[in-house]
């Protein structure tokens, strides 16, 4: 079903304004050959490289502290807490149904408060559901869901996941047309990338730690999502901007906007 929504997304999503507006001026060769030609370079040239590395760090953190965690609760809850099958299944059911609905609210949030505002709030959500792991979390089922603490705490962890429902477009924002997919796409991957060494050293901190799993995905996913917070905080604050596409590069003006918001958002 995923693979034919993509097929239909593919043939009859239209094609975004900005792009088509690009595109356009591409073929009458208003666009100058270095914007044609998207290397991967470009993400660090004409004041950009800042916030690359900024938004790449912020994204390999997001991946970070979430692979550490989903990597490993199931394993966590049914093997070394010994909690009832039925008991993880109904808590990853619920979790599903809360995330998604928190994923709506956070993107109509996102077009209101602000991009930063999509990342922080989420992420405090995960700090809240960490910290609570690290005191209550080695608490056992005892019966009853609502008096579980480790039942709150997975629930508070899936609403810190979906800061990544603001991916897409403020890094898009963060980049002139030519560019966008283009750091989305390395961003994305990039922090995919780093978020796949979470099955190798979360086990290796639970080993330092005498052998619990939950301190080892608490010592692992706790930083990382400060990082992530402190990254977001780095990032210009994107909502507002112009998109239009008479600009494919950046320019003096919107480099020192970038910088100025950089500055604001410390």
């Amino acid at each position: 079903m995923p693979i034919l929504l993509i097929i239909f997304i593919r043939f009859f999503m239209p094609e975004s304004k900005i792009w088509l507006e690009y595109e356009a001026q591409r073929k009458a060769s208003q666009v100058t050959a270095e914007a044609r030609t998207l290397p991967l370079a470009d993400l660090f040239r004409n004041g950009l490289a800042r916030q690359t590395v900024i938004a790449f760090v912020w994204l390999m953190s997001y991946m970070l502290c979430y692979y550490s965690v989903v990597s490993f609760i199931p394993t966590l809850l049914l093997r070394d807490m010994h909690t009832p099958g039925d008991v993880v299944r109904t808590t990853a059911v619920l979790l599903s149904v809360v995330s998604g609905i928190c994923y709506l609210a956070n993107g109509f949030f996102n077009d209101r408060a602000g991009r930063r505002f999509g990342a922080l709030v989420p992420a405090l959500f995960w700090v809240g559901s960490l910290v609570g792991m690290a005191v209550w979390g080695s608490q056992l089922y005892v019966g009853s869901k609502t008096e579980w603490p480790m039942f709150w705490l997975y629930i508070g962890f899936g609403i810190g996941n979906v800061a990544l429902g603001v991916t897409g477009v403020w890094i898009s924002e963060l980049y002139p047309v030519n560019l966008r997919a283009t750091a989305v796409s390395t961003f994305y991957m990039g922090g995919r990338g780093l978020g796949s060494i979470a099955p190798v050293i979360v086990p290796l901190a639970a080993a330092h730690f005498g052998g619990s799993l939950l301190n080892g995905m608490v010592a692992v996913a706790l930083p990382a999502a400060a990082v992530f917070i402190l990254a977001s905080l780095l990032l210009p604050e994107t909502l507002g901007r112009d998109l239009s596409a008479k600009g494919f590069k950046v320019d003096t003006e919107t480099e020192a906007t970038m910088k100025a918001a950089s500055v604001s958002s410390v």
